[in-house]
Parts: C-alpha cells; structure tokens; sequence
C-alpha cells in the first residue's frame, strides 16, 4: 500500500472516531480544520491516544492532538511514526 493510500485510510478511521466522539458525521469533519474547532475537550484528545495506541499498537503521547490538531497533521505524523516503527523492526 502506498504512503498516500496509507495516509487516506488514517485519515477516514480519525473521521469516523471523531464523527463518534462528536456525535456528528465523519464526512462532515473537514480534516484540515483543527479539531478543538468542532469542541473536542482535553479529555477527548487525552483519550485519542489511547484509541491510537491500541488500535496502532504503538506508543503515542498524550497531547499528540495539542501537536497535530487537525487530521491531517495527525494523519500524516502517525503514518510517519508506523513507517519509522516498521524500518526500525528490519
């Protein structure tokens, strides 16, 4: 799969995690918006890196959101960190 394929399918799984967390539709969350826009809470971004440790099986910072605010910063930065695991793992 392809850096861009890759990054489009991290970019709809953080939509429909925040379409749910939002109680909004995934397709109505624009991803180059910053997600504090659409009232997500500190308690909601602290949660997202659990979410993202589980579901990426990798260690992720708790204010990754504060770093990467809309996702497609946060997209970008997780495939990043999935690549850099993976070269490191060979």
């Amino acid at each position: 799969m392809s850096d861009q394929m890759k990054r489009a399918a991290m970019r709809k799984w953080l939509q429909a995690y925040f379409g749910t967390v939002l109680k909004i539709p995934a397709d109505q969350i624009d991803p180059g918006r910053s997600l504090f826009e659409f009232g997500i809470s500190s308690r909601q971004a602290v949660r997202l890196a659990g979410k993202i440790e589980q579901q990426l099986n990798m260690e992720i910072e708790a204010t990754i959101a504060y770093e990467f605010p809309t996702i497609e910063e946060l997209a970008g930065e997780l495939i990043r960190r999935q690549a850099a695991s993976e070269g490191a793992d060979t």
